[in-house]
């Protein structure tokens, strides 16, 4: 039985060894120094808040921004921001570990479901995202597609027409509904839902 017991946990701990190798070996965004940018919003007032709240919106039901390829742009690029940047936000510290690490999953499923390499900075696929949707708004999918040039790998039309239908990520929806949870968490915490 004790020999069992044995090949038993050798077989577990072989199997989480071949997991952190294989998250090891898959590629990560290129760290950059540049500051991830935000979409801006008008009369979010709180940026973090708004950006929470708004990619926990957006991807609860992608399905939601069918035909606005410009609101999904800027659904896009908040993930990127709430990845790079929401960790280090001092604010943050006392948000569950947990959340960062979901977050940056679901930035990745998403940018895989969209065509964009997993290897890019968060500050040029948010930039990227940022220019497509005011180029968008304007009336101009061309410079719209142009603007996605940079992170498309290639296919800047084809990435505009998976932002016109952006396919649902389980991912992004479960890491933006925890943001969203431990942002009201950090708020009762603190006072500021009252």
């Amino acid at each position: 039985m004790a020999a069992r017991f044995s090949d038993r946990t050798r077989l577990i701990l072989g199997a989480a060894l071949a997991l952190s190798l294989a998250a090891c070996a898959a590629p990560r965004p290129i760290a950059s120094r540049e500051t991830v940018p935000l979409p801006p919003m008008t009369g979010a007032g709180d940026p973090m808040r708004a950006a929470v709240t708004s990619a926990a919106y957006a991807f609860a039901d992608t399905r939601r921004l069918d035909g606005q390829p410009a609101e999904a742009a800027r659904a896009v690029a908040r993930l990127e921001w709430l990845a790079a940047e929401l960790p280090a936000d001092p604010y943050w510290t006392a948000a569950s570990p947990m959340a960062a690490a979901m977050l940056r999953q679901g930035r990745d499923e998403v940018r895989g479901s969209i065509g964009i390499p997993l290897a890019l900075p968060a500050d040029a696929v948010a930039r990227a995202m940022i220019g497509a949707a005011a180029a968008i708004d304007a009336g101009n999918p061309q410079a719209g597609a142009a603007a996605l040039a940079p992170v498309a790998a290639g296919q800047p039309g084809a990435l505009l027409a998976r932002l016109d239908h952006l396919p649902q990520s389980g991912d992004a929806n479960a890491a933006t509904a925890m943001a969203y949870a431990e942002l009201i968490r950090l708020g009762r915490d603190e006072g500021l839902n009252e």
